[in-house]
């Protein structure tokens, strides 16, 4: 993990296509979307930067974005 936590994998939300790589010329990535839990109480590397977040935080793919307000896990005004 990243930020060293461990998790449960939940079920799966969805898939995320970038059409904007195609179009750039670059490859066709897919990423798997996974509701997930962290397990127990853990505590997070003080020298990582971390937390939630409500707002995109840039930079972030469109694509992204617009997964994660289609499933309101994310309040966009992009």
């Amino acid at each position: 993990m990243e930020i060293g936590l461990e998790l449960h994998a939940g079920p799966l939300l969805g898939y995320i296509e970038y059409p904007s790589h195609y179009l750039h010329g670059m490859d066709s990535p897919v990423g798997l979307a996974f509701l997930c839990q962290i397990e127990g109480e853990q505590f997070i590397n003080a020298g990582v930067e971390h937390g939630w977040f409500t707002e995109p935080p840039e930079p972030m793919h469109a694509e992204q974005v617009a997964f994660l307000a289609e499933h309101g896990l994310l309040i966009s005004k992009r």
